[in-house]
């Protein structure tokens, strides 16, 4: 016998699978919007 019982719903498993999926899908478009705004050429003169 388990000494913790763990019981994960199929519900609950999908909500965080798109969650996850959601997050970091938002934390790489919006920095690659950003960049993208910018000139090539301003960027290697400035760094």
């Amino acid at each position: 016998e388990p000494i913790i019982r763990i019981s994960l719903s199929y519900g609950f498993v999908m909500m965080s699978a798109f969650i996850a999926i959601g997050a970091s899908t938002i934390a790489a478009v919006v920095p690659a919007r950003r960049s993208s705004k910018l000139s090539p050429v301003e960027v290697i003169r400035n760094g």
